[in-house]
């Protein structure tokens, strides 16, 4: 087996939560005084409140850090009532754009044919995609033949409906016989075996072979080569004005740790600290680990043109209450990659150490929910 999909290049999702673990408890009592019973204790209260924190994501998010009191502690949403949250907020927009906002084809197309500035998909695998001219892969042969022949690469393999660039995989070039793949980690892979895995891992669910984007020179100057992508999460405020919630940056590490996060401010498009791991093996960075470059303080280019693109691409979806994009900065502006309609917010709470739940965006859910609460009775009485 190749297991070419094993080792991210791009940012995944967050890992599912390790459970508490004795070396995790005994860990946390020894670097930070929080014994055995009293982090137990914190566990049992966040399952009360509702939270649906789980011993895991309780190590994952560093609540048992002093800096939490209990009030903060409760701010936090585990995976289950974070997707509850979302729901909430499109009761009926996961009724009518269920089949584009779950599809990384689908809503990339949608959001394109309206004339925002997306990624080119090139081609498909196995899932029927019979629109918009994308080449569809069916089998294993054809699968050959495009990467061989018709790829324009650098090219990004990545399954169809994961998340948060799960499994994505950043493929550089062909070698001059056509018979090796050299992918961004450094790692080569036979063209025949990965055609083989492909349709063995993907051909049912499917994949995605998309244009990886040439990127802005001051990010790459930053971060390195690899495509640092934008995550804004947008919420709709108003039917036909939905605004930015919260935004951060999901940076490529190529020493393997495959979670860097700067949270980002949104008035002035300024990145906050970086936080690689999580948990107790959290470090928080100034730098780049790996360039060496200044992080924290450093304003994104086209900062505005950002939050616009990801406020029109919402707009085009009326009936959603939330959505997160995934946007890339290139020199001609920012492209979006992909978005989804049930945005986790795991990956906020990790690079900002804080809650979803908080006051700010607290009052905005319960705007965004009550307002869709009525809406939706007022369809069922139709």
């Amino acid at each position: 087996m190749t297991d070419v999909f094993a080792s991210k290049s791009a940012v995944p999702a967050p890992p599912a939560p390790q459970a508490g673990g004795q070396g995790r408890v005994m860990r946390v009592a020894r670097e930070h005084g929080v014994g055995p019973l009293r982090q137990y204790a914190q566990i049992l209260a966040l399952r009360m409140r509702g939270t649906g924190i789980g011993a895991g994501e309780y190590y994952d998010f560093g609540l048992y850090d002093s800096a939490h009191t209990g009030q903060c502690r409760a701010r936090f949403l585990g995976e289950q009532a974070s997707r509850e949250l979302n729901l909430s907020l499109s009761p009926e927009g996961v009724w009518d754009h269920d089949a584009i906002v779950t599809d990384k084809v689908a809503l990339i197309h949608y959001v394109a044919e309206r004339g925002l500035p997306t990624a080119r998909t090139q081609a498909t695998v196995g899932k029927a995609h019979e629109f918009g001219g994308v080449l569809r892969l069916k089998h294993m042969a054809q699968v050959l033949e495009f990467l061989a022949n018709r790829a324009r690469y650098p090219l990004l393999a990545k399954p169809t409906f994961g998340k948060l660039s799960t499994g994505v995989q950043r493929i550089e070039r062909i070698d001059d016989e056509g018979r090796f793949l050299r992918f961004a980690n450094g790692r080569f892979t036979e063209l025949a075996a990965l055609a083989e895995e492909i349709m063995r891992d993907h051909g049912k669910t499917g994949l995605v072979f998309q244009t990886a984007l040439r990127q802005h020179p001051q990010i790459t100057g930053l971060a390195g080569s690899g495509l640092v992508k934008l995550r804004v999460v947008t919420l709709a405020d108003e039917p036909q004005a939905p605004g930015a919630l919260y935004a951060l940056a999901c940076l490529p590490d190529v020493t393997g740790d495959s979670r860097m996060l700067c949270p980002i401010d949104l008035a002035s498009g300024t990145l906050g600290q970086c936080r690689r791991g999580r948990g107790p093996d959290s470090d928080w960075h100034d730098h780049h680990p790996v360039t060496g470059k200044p992080l924290a303080g450093q304003e994104l280019p086209n900062w505005r043109a950002v939050l616009d693109l990801a406020c029109a691409a919402h707009t085009l979806l009326p009936d959603c209450g939330i959505m997160g994009w995934d946007i890339g900065l290139t020199p001609e502006g920012p492209m979006i990659v992909s978005g989804t309609g049930a945005p986790r917010h795991a990956l906020y709470q990790l690079a900002s150490g804080e809650g979803v739940m908080n006051p700010r965006f607290a009052r905005r859910f319960s705007a965004v929910a009550e307002r869709q609460a009525r809406a939706l009775q007022v369809a069922l009485r139709r």
